[in-house]
């Protein structure tokens, strides 16, 4: 009997581990702190400064979270990850929640749990010399996209008869395109057009392609009570219009008076 016990504990252990850390709300408020993927190069969402401090909309979120869950906004643990790993990061346990600029789609919703939403965004196409105020320029051109993005799905569809250069960070991109390796960058309109604010010579000159898309955190696959708190968090939040005092504390910095909240922002989870 304890032999056999002692596989069934043997075989516990080595599935919690291959599956990493439990992401329940309980196993949270155990652990005591939130683990959080966010990026480190998609300003004004979320980035490191110069000091390798965590910066941006989503880190506000985040940190507003864990002061909701422990009462301390410090309780916060940050996950740097990339677009192509950001399903990976819940699925192998790595953090609890995912805000990393995460669109809503049906294939994804087949391997996560989205929360309702943050914030919104569209496809946009940055370039420089060249000026691209529509796709069809970009035929017999080369066109930078990020691997696991809406904008690699989007060109890879819609215009198979563009050359798509794929890169895995967001300097990859703008490192191609000032290098002129690309002629354009098609990424989330959010990120371009701070860039672009930032880097002369360069303008987004298709601003949205389609429609805009919720960007909404994302916890791991069967994770409704933890998406159950996120959304009524975020409508607690919107009572008291957090969505809007984050736009003017990190994006508006980034914007200038381009941009509008509502352009970018959603208030309490209400798309």
């Amino acid at each position: 009997m304890k032999k056999v016990l002692s596989i069934l504990l043997a075989a516990f252990l080595t599935l919690s581990f291959a599956f990493g850390e439990d992401s329940s709300l309980s196993a949270i408020r155990e652990r005591g702190f939130l683990r959080v993927a966010v990026f480190t190069d998609a300003p004004p969402f979320s980035y490191k400064d110069a000091n390798g401090e965590y910066q941006g909309y989503e880190i506000m979120l985040a940190r507003r979270l864990a002061k909701e869950l422990f009462d301390d906004e410090q309780k916060v643990e940050f996950i740097a990850v990339e677009s192509s790993r950001r399903i990976e990061a819940l699925e192998e346990g790595a953090a609890d929640i995912v805000l990393a600029n995460f669109t809503v789609k049906r294939e994804r919703k087949g391997r996560v749990d989205f929360a309702n939403p943050y914030a919104k965004t569209s496809i946009g196409i940055l370039s420089g010399s060249g000026y691209i105020t529509k796709p069809a320029q970009l035929v017999g051109k080369k066109l930078v996209v990020k691997r696991g993005t809406t904008a690699e799905a989007y060109f890879s569809i819609a215009y198979p008869e563009i050359e798509l250069i794929r890169v895995d960070t967001n300097k990859d991109g703008f490192d191609a395109l000032r290098s002129a390796k690309a002629s354009a960058f098609a990424h989330d309109n959010t990120i371009l057009l701070a860039w672009a604010l930032q880097n002369r010579g360069f303008r987004v000159g298709v601003a949205a392609i389609g429609s805009a898309e919720p960007i909404a955190p994302a916890v791991k696959k069967g994770g409704a009570e933890l998406v159950h708190w996120i959304n009524e968090t975020l409508f607690k939040l919107g009572r008291e219009k957090f969505a809007m005092k984050a736009f003017y504390a990190t994006m508006l910095p980034f914007y200038g008076g381009s941009v509008q909240p509502e352009d970018f922002v959603v208030e309490g989870g209400m798309f």
